[in-house]
């Protein structure tokens, strides 16, 4: 077999182990992945509960502003109009 680059019996087999064992490292390298996979997932899972959970938050906290600017509104419309403007303070 001219041109390559093993001549013997003993460079093929070597040949044949270094691929065996590449092989094994190679399956034993991508057992983890799933590992991995599940882990992204339960962190993709935690971070859509906190997005949902932060934006009922946000949507409560808008729904009590609007409640508190509407009483604000009717409780500026019962009072009076005479309000006493504050006074200037000397500061010496």
């Amino acid at each position: 077999m001219p041109g390559l680059p093993f001549d013997t019996a003993t460079q093929f087999v070597a040949l044949a182990i270094t691929l065996v064992a590449g092989f094994f490292f190679g399956l034993a390298a991508r057992s983890g992945r799933s590992k991995w996979r599940e882990r992204y997932q339960d962190e993709e899972l935690r971070h859509r509960t906190y997005r949902d959970e932060t934006g009922a938050e946000l949507r409560e906290a808008q729904r009590r502003l609007r409640e508190l600017e509407n009483e604000n509104a009717r409780l500026r419309a019962a009072t009076p109009g005479v309000v006493a403007p504050p006074r200037a303070v000397d500061p010496y």
